[in-house]
């Protein structure tokens, strides 16, 4: 089933009854509409937002809507906005004069009212309304892009990592939407590895302490030839931003260390020796089952499925816990309060016992 239009009503505040009339006989239709608080700092912030949400917008037009300039602000933003505009208009109006109503506002679409008439003008609109298709998928995609824009403008003190992950996002998302609607021919990442590298590289490359997880057989991005320069350059770019960085590589056999010695050796020359603030650890699957029980951590083959990662963004700043398995990369953020807190303590105080450890025979 579809959604009920979502309907936003323009109105002068002195029209205050006309809108509760309106909007009480609207009840198929979502319908927002602004407060009274005429005063608000945050008034223009809630019109913009009430705009974007929308799909219609039905400016009731009288002499007190044509004498205000926020009023008439709203439908010039409205109709940049692409809305779909239905004129509810007061009979009395002129057509001429210093405050005749805006052009694009001539459409067939347009109810004239006056208050003896009301309830039939009321009945012709909302005719009217249940003609326009609630479907229509241009309208979902501007609201949708709108939408995006309001909560970018509402991220004022957005760190830096989010900021790019952002525009990685945008980007992948640009080109689909032009490859499907201006052309022939689109295509979609599949590989697991691409993916990460793309969403991942934006996070762990400003983090300033990373301790990572990688089973072998999760991570593959490191050896397989296909991403070599995107693992390369992820990489250089957490060696870059990172004061420590540790990371643990988990083993099935001999075989697969082998597989993963030159990688192996380019993260130790990277950061690695650097054994005062990093390190590069290996170990077998069945002494990493052993270590994620000292970890507080569940203890089965799930766990040699997926990787995991610690990082942080300063002192006193966020923390974050991210995961990679077969399907998905995902991101959440914690702090002292959070459940998981003492176990992520417990992790990052071995690592930094391990960086303690002196090699025999060194």
């Amino acid at each position: 089933m579809p959604q009920p239009l979502a309907i936003f009503l323009s109105h002068s505040f002195q029209d205050y009854s006309t809108l509760l009339a309106l909007g009480a006989k609207l009840g198929d239709f979502e319908v927002i509409y602004d407060t009274q608080q005429q005063d608000t700092s945050d008034l223009y912030k809630a019109i913009s937002r009430n705009l974007n949400r929308c799909d219609v917008v039905i400016p009731i037009i009288t002499s007190n809507w044509l004498s205000s300039h926020e009023c008439r602000d709203e439908l010039v933003r409205a109709n940049e906005r692409r809305k779909i505009i239905v004129p509810f208009t007061h009979k009395d109006l002129p057509s001429d004069g210093p405050l005749k109503m805006p052009w694009y506002l001539a459409e067939n679409l347009a109810v004239r009212w006056s208050q003896s008439e009301l309830p039939r003008a009321i009945a012709e609109l909302v005719d009217k309304l249940r003609s326009i298709a609630a479907s229509a998928w241009q309208q979902t995609c501007y609201r949708g892009l709108r939408l995006i824009g309001d909560d970018i403008q509402r991220s004022d003190a957005t760190p830096a990592w989010k900021s790019q992950l952002c525009q990685k996002v945008l980007e992948v998302a640009q080109s689909h939407v032009h490859n499907i609607l201006v052309t022939d021919r689109c295509e979609f990442p599949v590989a697991a590895e691409q993916a990460y590298l793309r969403f991942a590289d934006p996070i762990f490359g400003r983090a300033e302490t990373i301790i990572a997880i990688c089973i072998a057989k999760i991570s593959t991005f490191w050896t397989d030839p296909d991403f070599r320069a995107d693992a390369g350059k992820y990489l250089r770019n957490q060696d870059k931003s990172a004061d420590s960085i540790c990371r643990l590589f988990v083993f099935d056999s001999v075989s697969e260390l082998i597989s993963f010695r030159s990688m192996l050796q380019k993260h130790h020359l990277s950061y690695g020796k650097d054994a005062d603030r990093s390190g590069v650890f290996i170990c077998s699957s069945g002494r990493y089952l052993r270590l994620l029980s000292k970890w507080t951590l569940e203890v089965d083959d799930h766990a040699l499925r997926q990787d995991f990662g610690l990082l942080s963004f300063g002192v006193n700043a966020q923390k974050i816990h991210a995961s990679l398995d077969r399907h998905y990369f995902r991101y959440a953020a914690y702090d002292e309060q959070d459940e998981n807190y003492i176990r992520n303590r417990i992790i990052i105080e071995h690592f930094e016992s391990l960086r303690r450890l002196e090699l025999a025979g060194c």
